[in-house]
């Protein structure tokens, strides 16, 4: 029934003038990768100062459970969520986010040496450009950029009024009240099972358990080379820990997303998972001028922005 529903939802996103995106050339996913070493670019520092930390935890640590362990890490990953995600400023001087999530992928090991995705923890910004055109969880009104500063900026960022009617007709969907938010699955990264939505102090998380659409994750079962988790231990194996770049399309919305993934051991040295942070290609061309300038060039096709927000 929800696979319908959703069905239902992307017919309404084509009808309203939704674009998929194309998928970018060999030479254009090339130019991305080594344009992410702009002075602004915040991905791999990003999750480096997110594996520090992560690394200081051990493995029980890294799979809660429930709401209370999972606030063991929550605080500390929003912390560093916040002070190094991209954030730039549209021609009105508004800020713009621009990193769109960051976290880590725990892995079940076989006796093959193959990794199946146990669990996702990560946060995300849901108050950006392509946010609230494609997701249904994004704010109805203005957000702070860091929730807890009550003088932080705001972006303008609204939820587009098809994906406030996602909300209403997916049974799954519950919109969140603040621009960042933490989601956990503890059944599989492509699984649409016990996600929790976890907002700090507005949200109490005991004994509940929120749920969405199966495509809403980082990563997209169909595509092989889009399973970033099970790459990040396939270098683990081979004695790569320095993080490499993934293109691949969020298969449910038709757009690409650009993902820096790191493997990292926790404080035991044992493996412990994936670490990743991720942006959508229209929140990249906002801000990389070697992006903007490849789409000149025709090496690049100009990402799609699909909705009106209250931007």
């Amino acid at each position: 029934m929800k696979k319908i529903l959703l069905g239902c939802v992307i017919l309404l996103l084509q009808a309203c003038g939704y674009t998929p995106a194309d998928k970018p050339s060999e030479a254009c996913a090339d130019m991305l990768v080594e344009s992410q070493v702009r002075a602004s670019a915040r991905s791999e520092l990003l999750v480096n100062e997110m594996i520090g930390f992560l690394s200081s935890k051990n493995l029980t640590e890294l799979n809660p459970e429930n709401a209370d362990a999972a606030a063991q890490l929550a605080p500390p990953m929003r912390d560093i969520f916040i002070t190094h995600n991209e954030v730039a400023n549209n021609d009105k001087g508004q800020p713009v986010p621009i990193t769109a999530g960051s976290g880590f992928g725990t892995l079940s090991i076989n006796t093959n040496n193959e990794a199946e995705p146990e669990n996702l923890f990560g946060i995300y910004q849901a108050n950006t450009p392509s946010a609230t055109c494609n997701y249904p969880f994004s704010p109805k009104s203005p957000r702070p950029i860091n929730p807890n500063d009550a003088n932080s900026e705001q972006v303008p960022f609204v939820s587009s009024k098809v994906m406030s009617l996602a909300c209403n007709v997916l049974s799954s969907c519950t919109s969140m009240d603040s621009s960042l938010f933490l989601n956990i699955s503890n059944s599989s990264l492509h699984g649409t099972k016990n996600k929790f939505f976890f907002d700090d102090a507005t949200y109490n998380t005991d004994d509940i358990v929120y749920k969405t659409f199966a495509g809403w994750h980082p990563g997209d079962a169909s595509i092989p080379s889009s399973d970033w988790a099970s790459a990040g231990f396939s270098d683990y194996l081979q004695g790569d820990m320095d993080g490499h770049y993934v293109i691949y399309k969020q298969s449910n919305f038709q757009q690409y997303i650009l993902l820096f993934y790191k493997p990292f051991e926790d404080k035991n040295g044992e493996f412990a998972g994936v670490a990743y942070a991720f942006v959508n290609l229209y929140e990249e061309y906002l801000v990389n001028d070697a992006f903007a300038s490849a789409i000149d060039d025709g090496i690049c096709t100009m990402p799609p922005r699909n909705c009106s927000t209250g931007e």
